[in-house]
């Protein structure tokens, strides 16, 4: 029976990875669509409020996974994955496919997945030049990023997400993206509507349409935020690698979003201050975890002791407190 099992285990560990691999190497698993159109008003807006914050992110991926003893590596692979910047600062919100490793791992019982976002750059638009960059941090729970440019060539232009309100069914949305270098990264403004809404496995709009750029927003017609574009994979229960039909597009609430990029903002000094400090790819901090507890506040220093009577022998093994 073993002989028949390892091939059947293995075989399913490859279709994870594939689907992982397809996920982060082609754009967070957004198929490739037409340059489309957008309503000529809506597609002008965009491209005057909205174009010079889309930006590209360029990455070095890779993943490795162990699933009932076996292991598997997934060559690393370099790629653009689209971006927005939200903050003046630098500071770039793009997709994550780790919303959907967790999903696998918990359908796969044994299944533990490794994804690495490494050696970012950002291309800017209209600026030859790729600027550096650092993981701030992945929310495991919306599938987003959060990438810092190190020394922007001062403020940018940025999509301010604290305006704007959630789109509802029936709404009409565009989205602005960019297409590959080889098209010289040119914007493409494309159509979107919320068709409905899912409740698990979160509240979310269901969107259908030509824009399919995962961790992207979409707008209204006069520019406003109306939501996150985000990738979402069904939990199914059979225990089998999920495929591209078990996954769905779908719009993230701003309020999500919101509370999202508010935890990211906070890490981004400290995610500067270790890539100064280290040469090290620095590992982001997830952010679907409980919120970190406040520090403990420091302990009172110890009384000074009394001076040993004199005659009394030292210590066999003097040292700094707790080496022993």
């Amino acid at each position: 029976m073993s002989g028949v099992r390892r091939p059947r285990r293995a075989r399913r560990l490859v279709a994870v990875l594939a689907t992982v691999a397809t996920f982060a190497a082609l754009g967070w698993g957004a198929p490739a669509t037409s340059a489309g159109g957008a309503g000529e008003g809506a597609a002008k807006i965009l491209a005057e409020k909205v174009a010079p914050a889309v930006v590209h992110v360029r990455l070095v991926i890779g993943a490795k996974a162990s699933f009932q003893g076996q292991e598997f590596a997934m060559p690393e692979q370099e790629g653009d994955v689209a971006g927005v910047v939200v903050d003046p600062s630098g500071l770039i919100l793009a997709g994550s496919p780790m919303h959907l490793v967790r999903n696998l791992e918990a359908q796969l019982p044994g299944l533990s997945i490794s994804l690495g976002l490494n050696r970012p750059r950002v291309r800017l638009p209209g600026d030859p030049k790729e600027y550096d960059a650092v993981l701030v941090a992945q929310d495991a729970t919306l599938g987003l990023a959060y990438f810092q440019i190190v020394g922007p060539p001062g403020p940018l232009a940025a999509v301010d997400l604290a305006t704007g309100t959630t789109a509802a069914v029936g709404d009409d949305l565009y989205g602005a993206r960019r297409l590959d270098r080889a098209f010289d990264d040119a914007l493409a403004v494309q159509r979107a509507r919320v068709a409905g809404t899912i409740e698990q496995p979160r509240r979310m709009g269901i969107v259908r349409g030509e824009f399919r750029e995962h961790g992207l927003p979409l707008f209204r017609a006069d520019g406003s935020p109306a939501g996150v574009y985000a990738i979402q994979m069904g939990v199914s229960g059979s225990g089998e690698a999920p495929d591209a039909s078990d996954m769905l597009g779908g719009l993230l609430p701003l309020e999500r979003v919101r509370a999202s990029l508010a935890l990211a903002r906070k890490r981004v000094p400290d995610a500067l201050e270790k890539a100064r400090t280290s040469t090290a790819e620095p590992a982001a901090p997830a952010m679907d975890a409980a919120p970190a507890k406040d520090p403990a506040p420091p302990k009172e220093p110890a009384p000074p002791k009394e001076p040993a009577p004199p005659g009394t022998p030292a210590p066999d093994h003097p040292g700094a407190p707790g080496m022993g």
